[in-house]
């Protein structure tokens, strides 16, 4: 089932949390809202829900308009931050819950119960409680309870944040599998970003109630249109161009930063007084060579962090702009704290983006 949200406004004692907000989301898509606290993430996830009352707009399932609907006459599957298992009831009942409200009978409902406990890996665990299982295994029964109503859209609120690293890992990689084999249309929140660019068919990155930018991984990676979302997904430098005095089409352009001319990118239309430099870490080199040719520029060693695959190291330029650079490869720790070099990087790896 596809979704398609219209010009939706939610609002709280009368201030716009979202304010005409308008995406689509394709039928079986893994689709990602990603954005920092408060950026109205959670608020647009329950109002699709139907947990909070929008003030205008259309909420499309298909082509049907659900707006007013009450949540539970929506056909959804919800997984929550904290899973909100019943901790008194069996793993069997608590993933037989949703059956059981639509008035299936214990008879019919079991085999559906341990097929889809089967299916998320906890066969022979349906007769335990909640407290006798691992993080893991409750996060588990929770998308069991979700799916085996077979729902026509899963929506997820950071269902991974209370796990530790390794087993977050290994349920995005549990959740991106079972997702694709269901073939269920998936609305998933986080502000974790390496668990978007893993999960992720679209990625819709959220600031301030409204969508910044809707793309593919590699699309908000490595094309970004804002300063935000180049410096929230995976972290940029950014250069403001304060004498960027005319519009800037698409494709190479050389433009005057504060340390001189600079030869940058752009993959988008930029009006003037509007735009910065963007430039990843890992797309800056280190050189003890003499700056002469463009995007060379004169820097000095403030910090280093040794970090097994690639170093980190925080460098200082001329105007004071201070940069990261992540180098790997090898002898990628041979630079020195104090050290001056230059930083270089390619005019295709320099960015122009709306500031």
């Amino acid at each position: 089932m596809s979704i398609a949200i219209e010009q939706l406004t939610v609002a709280f004692n009368h201030k716009a949390v979202i304010e005409d907000l308008s995406l689509v989301i394709p039928q079986g898509c893994f689709f990602t809202l990603l954005g920092p606290s408060g950026c109205g993430k959670t608020t647009l996830l329950r109002t699709i829900a139907g947990f909070t009352p929008a003030e205008k707009g259309r909420l499309l399932f298909g082509n049907k308009d659900v707006i007013a609907l009450p949540a539970h006459q929506r056909d959804i599957g919800m997984v929550f931050q904290d899973y909100a298992l019943f901790p008194d009831r069996s793993v069997f009942d608590n993933v037989a819950y949703g059956l059981i409200a639509r008035g299936w009978s214990r008879e019919r409902l079991r085999p559906a119960v341990l097929a889809m406990l089967d299916h998320v890996e906890l066969t022979g665990l349906h007769d335990r409680l909640p407290a006798a299982l691992s993080g893991g295994q409750r996060q588990r029964v929770a998308l069991a309870r979700a799916l085996v109503i077979k729902p026509q859209l899963l929506l997820m609120d950071e269902p991974l944040s209370n796990l530790d690293t390794k087993l977050r890992i290994q349920m995005r990689s549990s959740i991106g599998k079972l997702q694709k084999e269901v073939g269920i249309t998936t609305i998933f929140v986080t502000h974790d970003q390496e668990e978007e660019l893993a999960l992720s068919d679209l990625i819709g990155v959220m600031n301030n109630g409204k969508i910044e930018q809707i793309g593919s991984p590699q699309d908000i990676y490595q094309t970004p249109r804002t300063a935000f979302v180049a410096n929230f997904v995976g972290g940029a430098n950014l250069m403001p161009l304060p004498e960027l005095s005319s519009p800037i089409g698409q494709g190479y352009a050389q433009v005057q930063s504060p340390l001189g001319p600079l030869k940058a990118f752009s993959h988008h239309q930029l009006e003037a007084h509007h735009a910065c430099l963007m430039i990843r870490p890992e797309d800056i080199n280190l050189s003890l060579d003499t700056g002469l040719q463009a995007n060379h520029l004169p820097c000095r060693i403030m910090g280093k962090h040794y970090l097994g695959s690639k170093t980190h190291y925080d460098i200082v330029l001329p105007d004071r702009t201070e940069l990261v650079v992540h180098l790997s490869g090898q002898g990628h720790e041979r630079y020195a704290i104090g050290q001056s070099l230059f930083a270089c990087f390619e005019a295709e790896n320099a960015l122009l983006v709306h500031a």
